[in-house]
């Protein structure tokens, strides 16, 4: 009997020592699927699926992760996308979740979409994969997709690299304040190229609320209104309120102008200008070596600088990044073709990048909004050459027949008309509903010779079209 329990003893501590041997769960692989390889001008993706099953159960993905070897640096989501040319590597953090799983002492096999990664192991429960992505661009190709800017040519899909020339027309607008020296300075803002610095036109402010400094900035270029809180005069809210003059900064054409009141005072100064380059005439010795610096507010040139050259362009000359100066390339005799002339500008050829020909005088660039208007009717501006664009008649506004409506010229009306239809009927409503319970014709100032209104069922309203009876203006003289 006594050895019979000393045999079932020892049957019980062998399986007691054994369970725990059977219950780990040796990692010998990871396999990451699901994951899409890089192409070019698409984004990384960050997605993956870990297996095999008895690993997915076991560990999890902590981590993904993208790196450009170009600039040794991890690539942000959502923002930057691979390019042709570029080397990339993928790291993988894994987690051990399961207590009873352990590494396999041989080692790890990892794999991503089927192919061979390296792996090795930081602790006890994180490993890494990686694998290395190189992207080569096709042998022979034309060169497409991208956009071009005004400064820029466009960069090609497939290769990444620029091709063709930069488009004239393709600006970046911005919101600048004007010069101190412009007489719209406190109402209108510039609006340039962020580019190239080209003026494309002029907005009206927006001012916002009032800072803690008793101003209203302009929402777009940030110019100040200052705002008083002692009101004296509606117009000007500090005007006659005893002070001294102060703050302000003056320019070498006009002096500085007073926070307070905003009003001039001072001297200028001739030694603060504000400088831009700009190119040397051709016919200057130092035109393929130098540019002036010119002062946007008085037109002087102050001194000249030596260009700075940049990075090579398709056309394989460096242009200077200053003045834009652009060496000749050589290219072989050719007749200059392609580009397209503007009122200001020749066209470009598209072999050696030189202007020819002539300027196209017709080939203006308006402004969206009038800009000119006076009691014959409004016309735009040419954003190049200023040319004005033929005068056209004024439009009575919808809700007032005082105005133009595209852009607010006041109409003369010194005569009054009667509101009459085609059919003789003289007792219509005058757009509000109302109308004379006597018939007698409604009596308004308006524009004689005008259309009022196409209406219909016998409702004139001012400005709007709809099928039905022609309402027409009438002229009489209104006897006193």
């Amino acid at each position: 009997m006594k050895k019979l329990l000393c045999l079932c003893f020892a049957i019980a501590l062998i399986f007691a020592l054994a369970i725990p041997a059977f219950a780990q769960n040796y990692l010998t692989s990871i396999q990451i699927t699901g994951l899409p390889t890089p192409q070019n001008g698409a984004l990384p993706s960050f997605g993956a699926t870990l297996g095999p099953a008895e690993t997915a159960q076991a560990a999890v993905i902590a981590n993904l992760t993208w790196m450009d070897l170009s600039t040794d640096s991890y690539m942000n989501t959502g923002t930057e996308v691979f390019r042709y040319g570029g080397s990339y590597r993928l790291e993988i953090t894994v987690l051990i979740t399961d207590s009873n799983a352990i590494w396999a002492d041989g080692g790890i096999l990892a794999s991503i979409n089927g192919i061979s990664a390296s792996c090795y192991r930081i602790d006890d429960v994180y490993a890494v994969i990686e694998m290395d992505f190189a992207l080569d661009p096709p042998a022979a190709h034309s060169c497409t997709g991208g956009y071009a800017t005004c400064t820029e040519a466009a960069i090609c899909s497939i290769c990444g690299e620029p091709y063709g020339q930069p488009d004239p027309t393709q600006h970046e607008p911005g919101n600048y304040p004007k010069a101190d020296r412009d007489p719209k300075k406190a109402t209108h803002h510039d609006v340039k190229c962020t580019l190239c610095g080209k003026l494309l036109g002029e907005d009206a402010h927006q001012f916002g609320p009032v800072n803690g400094q008793n101003e209203r900035p302009c929402i777009y270029c940030w110019y100040a209104e200052k705002v008083s809180t002692e009101p004296n005069n509606p117009n000007n809210p500090n005007e006659g309120a005893e002070h001294t003059h102060a703050g302000g900064t003056a320019t070498c054409s006009k002096g500085p102008v007073c926070t307070v009141c905003g009003k001039e005072y001072g001297k200028p100064d001739e030694n603060l200008h504000e400088l831009l380059s700009v190119k040397k005439a051709e016919t200057d010795p130092k035109y393929t070596t130098h540019h002036d610096l010119q002062c946007q507010q008085c037109g002087k040139t102050v001194r000249e600088e030596a260009h700075t050259l940049g990075a090579e362009n398709h056309m394989g000359v460096r242009p200077c990044v200053s003045c834009w100066y652009t060496p000749k390339a050589e290219v072989e005799e050719h007749d200059c073709s392609g580009g397209t002339a503007t009122c200001c500008e020749k066209a470009c050829c598209s072999i050696c990048g030189e202007p020819y020909g002539e300027l196209d005088k017709t080939a203006h660039t308006y402004l969206d909004t009038w800009g000119y208007y006076d009691e014959t009717g409004h016309a735009k501006f040419c954003t190049a050459c200023g040319e004005q664009s033929p005068i056209e008649a004024h439009v009575p506004a919808a809700d007032s027949l005082e105005k133009c409506s595209l852009c607010d010229y006041p109409l003369p009306a010194t005569e009054a008309a009667d509101i009459t239809d085609s059919s003789g009927n003289s007792d219509i409503t005058d757009g509000t509903g109302s109308a004379d319970g006597d018939g007698a014709p409604i009596k308004r100032k308006i524009k004689p010779g005008a259309i009022v209104a196409i209406s219909a069922g016998g409702v004139a309203v001012a400005g709007g079209a709809s099928a039905g009876t022609a309402v027409v203006i009438r002229r009489r003289r209104i006897r006193k």
